[in-house]
C-alpha cells in the first residue's frame, strides 16, 4: 500500500473513531419563561430580559440602558407615557409553541397589560394549565386575567389614560 493511500485510510479511521462517540447536536430547547412575571416590569428590565433570554436586542430598551425613568404623562406627554419595547413577532413561538402573537401595553414605564393569542383552539383550562396559572391564587403583580378559547389577557394594573386623570383640569394635569 502506498504511503498516501495508507495516510488517507488512517485519517478516515481517525475521523470515524472521533465522530462515533459524539452525539448529534440537539435542537435548541424551548425557552422557559414565566409570563406572569412580566407584568408591572419596568420597560428597561423587560428589554434586558428579552436580550438575555431570547437574544433580541431592542434598539432602545436593552441591557445597556441605565437609569431609565419614564418622562411621560397621560395628559401632555402621552407618547412617552406609553413607550416600551414590543415583543418581536419572530420570537413568539419561543415563549410557547401554541402562541400566535404577543401584544404589550406600557404605561408610565411599566408593563400595564399583555395579551397572548394562540394557534388552534385551546380551552381556558388548557391555557391556564400550560402557564401554571391559578386564577384563584394570582401573584401580587397581577390585577386580573381573562382566558378564553385561544386568548389570554393579563392585567398588571388598571389602565390610566388622559380621561382617567382629568387632563382637562389644569390643576390635575400639573401634578404629572
Amino acid at each position: 500500500m502506498k504511503a498516501t493511500n495508507f495516510l488517507t485510510v488512517i485519517a478516515i479511521i481517525m475521523l470515524l473513531a472521533t465522530s462515533c462517540g459524539q452525539q448529534q447536536p440537539k435542537p435548541a430547547e424551548e425557552v422557559k419563561v414565566n409570563i406572569l412575571s412580566w407584568l408591572r416590569m419596568p420597560a428597561d428590565e423587560f428589554g434586558c430580559m428579552m436580550e438575555k433570554t431570547f437574544g433580541h436586542r431592542d434598539a432602545r430598551f436593552n441591557c445597556s440602558l441605565t437609569n431609565y425613568k419614564n418622562e411621560g404623562d397621560p395628559c401632555d406627554k402621552w407618547e412617552e407615557w406609553y413607550e416600551g419595547p414590543k415583543f418581536p413577532e419572530n420570537l413568539v413561538k419561543k415563549v410557547h409553541p401554541w402562541m400566535k402573537s404577543i401584544n404589550i401595553d406600557w404605561e408610565g414605564g411599566m408593563m400595564q397589560a399583555a395579551s397572548f393569542s394562540f394557534d388552534g383552539e385551546h380551552t381556558e383550562a388548557e391555557i391556564l394549565s400550560e402557564f401554571g396559572i391559578d386564577p384563584d391564587n394570582l401573584p401580587n403583580n397581577i390585577n386580573w386575567i381573562d382566558a378564553q378559547d385561544g386568548y389570554l389577557y393579563i392585567e398588571g394594573f388598571m389602565h390610566m389614560g388622559a380621561g382617567d386623570v382629568g387632563c382637562d383640569d389644569e390643576e390635575e394635569s400639573e401634578e404629572y
